[in-house]
């Protein structure tokens, strides 16, 4: 089995350029994957609905497995997808 050290994901993490829109949305789906081990595939189809804000949980159906998973909302992730929400992501009707 192999794995990244603390200190790869953070130099990892530390890659992203927060200061633009992309970076902003590099840097979200990197704490995605980092902190709570969501697959690329399932990254890709969530939505507002899998967001429940109030009970801090992130709820959704694994695409690889179909099964359902929920996992809380961690700060080091919350505050990574608010970033982008307000501030770098593109208009849209959703």
């Amino acid at each position: 089995m192999s794995y990244y050290s603390a200190d790869e994901i953070a130099m990892i993490l530390n890659s992203a350029d927060t200061s633009t829109p992309d970076g902003k949305l590099e840097y979200c789906i990197l704490c995605l994957l980092a902190y709570l081990g969501i697959r690329a595939s399932d990254i890709t189809a969530l939505r507002f609905e899998n967001i429940n804000w109030s009970s801090g949980l992130l709820s959704f159906t694994q695409f690889k497995t179909g099964q359902a998973l929920t996992l809380s909302l961690l700060d080091e992730v919350r505050y990574p997808l608010i970033d982008y929400i307000k501030n770098a992501r593109p208009e849209s009707p959703d």
